[in-house]
């Protein structure tokens, strides 16, 4: 879906990235069954492969045809724990330097899965830059970081999907009190929410 409709962090990290004058490929492992396929983003390239029968190695093989044809200087993992490790090995391999993103705690995405939790926690440890969406999972990746803590680039709203409404006509058609102070919540409750 990011392919057809980009949206959030792992587009817009490096989307501006190469608004800045950067070049910058943006590799999505596509679940279905379809052919590789590249589009230009205003100057981000994302590439889609698929890799649904390949537990990943095409994707995998394909990255480090990229970072041997093209020679770039970083390599970043974002949205898992895999692309995270992968961006780190790879780096590694090449020696060109890391960083990897974190929006959530992926540990708790599948607790007992122990061996995978070591690999990650050695490459949040190794990779150059981490960035975290928040103070608490800058928190908890400081645990993996001896050195050089986790910066926060915070989530944010899309600008080109956020449209300002009337919020009368918005209470009526959801059947919400016109008169009474109303208070939506979702995701973390923190000072910069705009909670004041």
């Amino acid at each position: 879906d990011l392919f057809t409709d980009p949206y959030g962090r792992f587009y817009y990290l490096p989307y501006y990235l190469a608004k800045q004058g950067h070049k910058v490929d943006l590799v999505l492992l596509d679940y279905q069954l379809s052919d590789i396929s590249v589009v230009d983003h205003g100057g981000l390239r994302i590439h889609t492969v698929s890799a649904p029968s390949s537990m990943g190695l095409r994707y995998h093989n394909y990255v480090k045809q990229l970072l041997q044809n093209n020679q770039p200087e970083w390599i970043g993992g974002f949205s898992d724990t895999y692309y995270g490790i992968l961006a780190v090995y790879l780096a590694r391999k090449y020696k060109i330097k890391s960083l990897v993103d974190l929006y959530d705690n992926y540990e708790g995405y599948i607790p007992w899965l122990y061996p995978l939790h070591l690999l990650w926690r050695k490459a949040l440890k190794q990779a150059d830059v981490v960035t975290v969406a928040g103070q608490s999972l800058r928190k908890l990746v400081s645990n993996y970081r001896s050195k050089n803590a986790a910066h926060i680039v915070p989530m944010a709203a899309d600008a080109n999907e956020w449209v300002e409404m009337d919020r009368s006509s918005c209470r009526r058609q959801l059947g919400l009190s016109q008169s009474r102070r109303l208070v939506g919540y979702c995701g973390s409750f923190h000072e910069s929410r705009g909670i004041k």
